[in-house]
C-alpha cells in the first residue's frame, strides 16, 4: 500500500490508516476520546458513500490502557491503531 502518499488516482484508490498513540503515565487507567477525520488539504470533509448517502470519512472511540503492577512510574504506554481499508475516489 506504500505509505505518505499524496497523489493517487486515476479512479479510486484504497488505503489504510496505521500508527501509535502514546499516553502518558498519568493517562492509564481512565478512558480517552479517539478521532481521525479524513480531510482535503483545504480542510473540508472527504465524503464517501455509504448506504445512506455521502459520509464524511470519521472514526471516533474511547481508548484505554492499564497500568500494570510493576511497571516503573513514569514509563509511557502505547496503543497501536490499524484501520484497513478505505476506498476514496481522487479528486
Amino acid at each position: 500500500m506504500g505509505g505518505g502518499w499524496n497523489v493517487t488516482g486515476p479512479g479510486p484508490s484504497t488505503f489504510g490508516i496505521g500508527g501509535v498513540i502514546e499516553l502518558e503515565w498519568h493517562e492509564a487507567n481512565q478512558p480517552r476520546r479517539f478521532r481521525i477525520e479524513l480531510l482535503t488539504d483545504d480542510g473540508r470533509p472527504v465524503e464517501v458513500q455509504t448506504p445512506v448517502g455521502q459520509q464524511p470519512v470519521v472514526i471516533e472511540t474511547n481508548v484505554e490502557v492499564g497500568r500494570p503492577p510493576g511497571v516503573p512510574q513514569g514509563t509511557a504506554f502505547n496503543v497501536p491503531i490499524a484501520i484497513n481499508e478505505f476506498l476514496v475516489a481522487s479528486s
